[in-house]
């Protein structure tokens, strides 16, 4: 029996070692979320549109507004998209959106070379779906299992826009579709999506304040310690 019981105190602290070493969100509190990783501060209502336009006009047909019809709530054009956000950093007054006025769409790397398809983390949406949030090619990111999810709300399991246009399409930006984990290009014009905003940095301008990190190999190195010096002390118990 003492076996174990030590075999399940060894597997208790490797578990608590790893979820230590994955831990990037951090809530923020007032609906912020913070990724210590890309160091960029995540809007927790992933489709605040459906709720506040900012006083964009909307509209429940195909065109040029805020989607207001019950099953595309909040879907719009890209140009669309960056006229809502130019109003949230102007909104209460001029001082922004929760008091900052540099909201932005999630953005992509600038390189010729942005990854396309299932299983792309190099964007921020990428990053945080895939690396964050435990999603696979495939499936939808809402069908995860990461507790980390529950720190989001109103996701929509659909496409959104990203702020970066095609290099040789400027008509087109990324997107990404949370339905099944794709990332890919759309044309600005004539598809309606999903926006999701993001701003650099930390709201609250400290480190954070969450246990730091462990590496991998540093967990298993305690891990193995914390066995051995369990098997010593049960070897002094029976001699």
């Amino acid at each position: 029996m003492k076996k174990y019981q030590q075999i399940i105190v060894g597997m208790t602290i490797l578990s608590s070692l790893t979820v230590t070493a994955q831990a990037s969100l951090f809530d923020r509190g007032n609906g912020m979320i913070y990724d210590d990783t890309l160091n960029i501060t995540w809007l927790q209502d992933a489709n605040l549109a459906a709720s506040n336009q900012f006083g964009i006009t909307t509209t429940n047909s195909q065109g040029y507004g805020i989607r207001i019809d019950s099953d595309k709530k909040g879907r719009m054009t890209w140009n669309t998209a960056n006229d809502w956000i130019a109003a949230m950093n102007t909104s209460d007054n001029g001082s922004g959106y929760k008091g900052y006025s540099d909201w932005r769409l999630w953005s992509v790397p600038s390189a010729a070379n942005i990854c396309y398809g299932f299983n792309c983390s190099d964007s921020e949406l990428g990053h945080l779906s895939y690396q964050d949030l435990g999603g696979n090619g495939g499936e939808s990111l809402l069908g995860s299992n990461d507790v980390d999810l529950s720190l989001f709300h109103n996701i929509q399991d659909g496409e959104y826009w990203s702020n970066t246009s095609y290099t040789s399409w400027s008509a087109a930006a990324w997107s990404f579709w949370t339905n099944d984990g794709r990332q890919t290009k759309n044309d600005k014009t004539s598809n309606q999506f999903y926006a999701w905003t993001v701003r650099a940095g930390d709201v609250t301008g400290i480190t954070p304040t969450a246990v730091a990190p462990v590496p991998v190999p540093a967990a298993l190195w305690l891990f193995g310690s914390s066995l051995l010096g369990l098997a010593s002390y049960q070897r002094r118990r029976t001699s």
